[in-house]
């Protein structure tokens, strides 16, 4: 929110523009034009069901638009998170109110999934299906399979708009085990060597006063 208040601000002095991505109608239609085809395509025109996180609702937007155009019978899913989540990138119900390419009316179905759903999802597919997909395409994911059945004749697909290398901190805060606490670092050999002749001025120090 912070960050939209401030390039509002900077797009109205001269000489800057604000592209915006939450009102600008070239958002979805960049998802109709491209996206929407490209899974129509690559599908063989089977996909069923689509689901895609809400953030600025471009994508679910234009492609839901496009699959439904196709096929009526596709049904278009959204997904969010609940509020005072920690998923960046995505949207509660009530900030949604900061798009206007929120258009509910042409889903199937909204969805929630808290944050213990996204983050548990996301470490799995890493972990068993090598894929880097973030927190938000965990979230995703998981509001997707809690409303399409495993089942014959279901093809669901789901967009991952982000990998987890961009979401380090927030990944450090809801794994700290993959994280355990900083090991000093190995001492150098100077710094050995140092150590170790200090070691022998203090042996060499004991056996002169040894000696009566």
């Amino acid at each position: 929110e912070g960050a939209i208040a401030v390039a509002r601000q900077t797009a109205r002095m001269p000489d800057f523009h604000m592209l915006d991505q939450y009102s600008n109608e070239a958002n979805p239609e960049s998802h109709y034009k491209t996206t929407g085809p490209e899974i129509w395509k690559q599908t063989g025109q089977k996909v069923t069901h689509f689901a895609a996180g809400l953030g600025t609702c471009g994508t679910i937007t234009g492609t839901g638009r496009f699959l439904k155009e196709k096929n009526r019978a596709i049904k278009v899913i959204g997904v969010h998170p609940n509020e005072g989540h920690d998923i960046p990138g995505v949207r509660s119900i009530v900030q949604l109110r900061q798009t206007d390419l929120f258009r509910p009316h042409e889903y199937d179905h909204l969805v929630e999934v808290t944050n213990e759903e996204a983050y548990a999802l996301c470490r799995r597919l890493a972990r068993e299906e090598s894929l880097i997909a973030g927190p938000t395409s965990g979230m995703a994911l998981a509001g997707a399979l809690k409303l399409v059945p495993d089942e014959p004749g279901n093809l669901l697909v789901v967009v991952f708009a982000d990998n987890i290398f961009k979401y380090a901190s927030s990944v450090m805060r809801h794994f700290p085990d993959l994280f355990p606490a900083a090991q000093p670092p190995a001492p150098t050999m100077s710094e050995l060597a140092a150590k170790l002749y200090d070691e022998m001025v203090k042996a060499a120090k004991v056996s002169r006063d040894a000696v009566p």
